[in-house]
């Protein structure tokens, strides 16, 4: 099968990095005298998925994007997030990390971010902002006009539908969402499935991010990568 739309990599990126969803968010660390930014970013870099996790797929280039103007697509996602900080620099702060995967065709993408909260307040603030009751309504409107604006002309955005996905005894707190959303593009129609899962386990938060077309994210392997970078966390 042809490999879907490439645009929509661009879009992935600013799921992954300008939103700051994903797999999973996961927290550590009490909230006396933290760690210094530094040392926070070290940890994190070593919870981040590694090639090992993901056989079958390739690391990703780091993005090189300069750009920091926020156009609407941006604006969408961060208002679903109350645009906390925390969540919409998720993986760029300086007390953060990432590292993305993709197969040949960029048919199938594993990301994972991960960071840590001054404090454990902070990090509780950023899971109600994904756990609230509006979150998923609130992402399906962002997901039907910013994906539509990534992708331009060339494609067109169907239906779009989010749902919450079922609990897992995982962290502190734990919720998990799927994105499924029909994509027309040169005469071929495609299905893509975006899944995102947030754990917090104190101060410290993980992002599992995943983009399969036509087939979803298995249940079982999204558990598994989450509770690996969970196990990290708590090894950190």
């Amino acid at each position: 099968m042809a490999a879907a739309h490439p645009a929509y990599k661009r879009f992935l990126v600013i799921l992954v990095l300008g939103m700051g969803i994903g797999m999973g968010l996961v927290a550590c660390g009490g909230d006396e005298d933290p760690p210094s930014a530094a040392e926070d970013k070290a940890r994190a870099e070593k919870v981040v998925l590694t090639d090992a996790d993901v056989p079958g797929l390739t690391k990703d280039p780091a993005d090189d994007d300069t750009d920091t103007e926020t156009d609407p697509s941006d604006e969408a996602f961060e208002k679903c997030l109350d645009n906390n900080v925390l969540l919409t620099d998720l993986g760029e702060d300086e007390r953060g990390a990432e590292a993305s995967f993709s197969d040949e065709d960029e048919e199938v993408t594993r990301s994972s971010v991960v960071t840590f909260a001054e404090t454990k307040k902070e990090a509780e603030e950023a899971f109600d902002a994904v756990s609230k009751d509006s979150f998923a309504g609130c992402l399906e409107d962002a997901f039907k006009t910013g994906l539509q604006e990534e992708i331009g002309s060339d494609a067109t955005v169907g239906d779009v539908a989010v749902s919450k996905l079922p609990d897992e005894d995982l962290g502190d707190e734990h919720v998990a969402y799927r994105a499924a959303v029909d994509l027309s593009a040169a005469g071929q129609s495609f299905e893509l499935s975006f899944d995102f899962v947030f754990v917090r386990v104190d101060r410290g938060l993980a992002g599992l991010f995943a983009f399969d077309v036509e087939e979803a994210f298995a249940a079982g392997e999204r558990t598994r990568l989450t509770k690996i970078l969970a196990d990290r966390l708590e090894d950190a």
